[in-house]
């Protein structure tokens, strides 16, 4: 067989060519690697999709999460109450509760428990989801509907208060909260 430089060149050119290539697509696949989320941040971005699907908007996220720091400093002691859980039979006219001298205000309702006889009593059903809202100040109002307990976080400036929703006594929940430097 006879020896053919110029074929021998080209076939050198083009490998060197596909040498710089595959270097080319390595460096991009490490790059593209490096930006994929790892478990813990895939599965805060379910979170994040979810949160965003219920309606909450990027921007509020965002500021939370901005928010937040290392080492949050909070109040040992939690201060409680209890709320009356309103139903759409219940007599109860004012069910509202305040904590830290009015900063926020919170309301809950749910659904009545049914009695033997297939009737609705005026007190909720523990075991069906439970609404409750954060009114702030301005008057922005945040809800947290689901069974309980039920939990939910709210930011008013540089504090973030963690509340609990626990069901007590037929017709009352109590409602503990935390607050936190962020």
């Amino acid at each position: 067989m006879a020896y053919n430089s110029e074929k021998f060149d080209q076939q050198t050119a083009d490998l060197e060519n596909l040498r710089i290539e595959l270097g080319n697509t390595e460096a991009a696949l490490d790059k593209l690697q490096k930006l994929l989320p790892n478990d813990s941040i895939q599965n805060l971005l379910l979170i994040i999709n979810q949160k965003m699907s219920d309606g909450i908007s990027p921007q509020r996220m965002s500021s939370l999460i901005a928010g937040m720091s290392k080492d949050a400093k909070c109040t040992e002691a939690a201060l409680a109450k209890r709320i009356v859980i309103h139903t759409p039979v219940s007599q109860a006219k004012n069910g509202s509760i305040s904590f830290y001298r009015g900063l926020i205000t919170i309301t809950a309702k749910g659904s009545p428990t049914v009695n033997e006889d297939g009737n609705p009593e005026a007190w909720f059903d523990p075991l069906k989801p439970v609404t409750a809202s954060f009114t702030l100040p301005g008057g922005e109002t945040q809800e947290a509907s689901g069974l309980l307990p039920l939990y939910h976080t709210v930011v008013v400036q540089n504090k973030e208060y963690r509340f609990t929703i626990i069901s007590e006594r037929r017709s009352f929940a109590d409602i503990t909260v935390q607050s936190c430097d962020l």
